[in-house]
């Protein structure tokens, strides 16, 4: 399937200081449509992305892998863009699941159909697609709470594996009393 214009996704990754302090920081995912076989790959913009660079590749490989139906993410192009020049990124493994709902969100625009809005997550994505606890979740569950739109955060105590990621992901739509944008 060819799309047209590019895809833009907004995804916020929680995180949390050295001192404990949740904060949320925006990236932003550009995909278009694939003009030869050859430009299916992630790249970054941003010294803050390009940080992040190693997981997009791991988590896209993963969901690629799992269902068939991930594989319309083989067929475009993804770049990350953020800078936060006065941040290091010191451990990123825990935004595998907020990386993961974007995916999500890029594979149903591709598609056509609505997608998750306002849901981000916190968890680590182990190579079979299960996800595993990680540190600083209250921390982090206050920094979404300033984000705007209600936004709504999903942990490893919401989901067990990426098989799941669309029954939980409605599932947290449907408590939050929102609807698929």
């Amino acid at each position: 399937m060819k799309f047209l214009h590019p895809i833009l996704q907004v995804i916020h990754l929680p995180a949390f200081t050295a001192e404990g302090q949740g904060l949320c920081f925006q990236l932003e995912l550009n995909c278009k449509s694939l003009f030869s076989k050859h430009d299916n790959h992630v790249t970054a913009t941003g010294g803050f992305a390009s940080s992040f660079l190693p997981l997009f590749e791991r988590i896209r490989g993963i969901l690629l892998s799992l269902q068939a139906s991930w594989r319309i993410l083989d067929q475009c192009s993804i770049n990350i863009h953020a800078e936060y020049p006065k941040f290091r990124v010191a451990d990123f493994q825990s935004a595998g699941l907020g990386i993961a709902v974007a995916f999500y969100n890029v594979a149903r625009a591709i598609n056509g159909s609505m997608i998750a809005a306002n849901i981000t997550g916190t968890g680590a994505i182990r190579l079979d697609g299960s996800v595993t606890e990680v540190r600083g979740i209250i921390s982090k569950k206050h920094a979404v709470k300033q984000l705007p739109a209600n936004t709504q955060l999903i942990v490893p105590d919401d989901i067990q594996h990426l098989t799941e990621l669309h029954c939980t992901l409605w599932k947290t739509i449907h408590d939050a009393g929102s609807t698929y944008k």
